[in-house]
């Protein structure tokens, strides 16, 4: 009787586990990268099979303030991906002196001082 218990226990416990979903396995649908990749300059793209995207580029500007050179690199893109909601979400955004400047319909946008 008590191997029956111990049986029916187990069978219980390995039914009780949390299932472990299986995730489709994701591609690169889309890839394109520039010829020139480099500190000053580059860009690429890709995009894959869930409905994720990005796109980004970069180059360095030197501009002149008073009798100095200053460089800096500028950085712009978009990303966009599938909610669990079945939405898709993009934010573009620039990255510069200034520092990461998102912006997307469903971010939240500080109010104005």
């Amino acid at each position: 009787m008590k191997t029956v218990a111990v049986f029916f226990a187990l069978v219980a416990v390995a039914l009780a586990r949390p299932q472990v979903a299986v995730e489709p396995q994701v591609y690169v649908v889309k890839e394109t990268l520039s010829d020139n990749i480099g500190l000053d300059n580059y860009k690429f793209a890709y995009e894959l099979s869930d409905g994720q995207k990005r796109d980004e580029s970069a180059h360095v500007e030197t501009r002149r303030i008073g009798n100095e050179d200053e460089s800096v690199l500028r950085v712009s893109g978009s990303y966009s991906f599938v909610g669990q909601d079945g939405l898709t979400y993009t934010v573009t955004y620039v990255a510069d002196e200034n520092g990461f400047q998102p912006q997307g319909a469903h971010l939240p946008v500080a109010p104005v001082a």
